[in-house]
């Protein structure tokens, strides 16, 4: 009794979707301002970066909605999307490998 109540807990928690874990696959598509994909934590701008970097999200639309403090690697592609950041701050810190670096390396503030 104990093991079949321990995976219907198990299975039951894998149903729940954690707090922010697929946020990017809610629904949310990020096509325009309206619905636009929301930056809140240092983790969700990782999230921006790497979805960037590999083509899946060319051309969204992201809100920052919280202050944040962002460590960069250097590694980043250049930013293709638009990037509102609603007065909110990002601090940022360069991991020491990195001889130049910075958060958006090109800017167009066309559109």
């Amino acid at each position: 009794m104990k093991k079949l109540l321990l995976c219907v807990l198990v299975v039951l928690l894998m149903a729940v979707p954690c707090a922010g874990a697929d946020y990017w696959e809610e629904g949310h598509s990020g096509d325009s301002w309206e619905d636009a994909y929301i930056i809140d934590s240092a983790e969700d701008f990782e999230t921006m970066c790497s979805r960037n970097n590999s083509g899946i999200e060319v051309g969204k639309y992201y809100k920052l909605t919280s202050n944040l403090s962002v460590t960069i690697n250097g590694n980043y592609h250049d930013f293709t999307g638009h990037f509102d950041g609603q007065n909110n701050t990002i601090s940022l810190s360069v991991d020491g490998s990195v001889i130049t670096a910075a958060l958006f390396s090109n800017i167009n503030t066309e559109g």
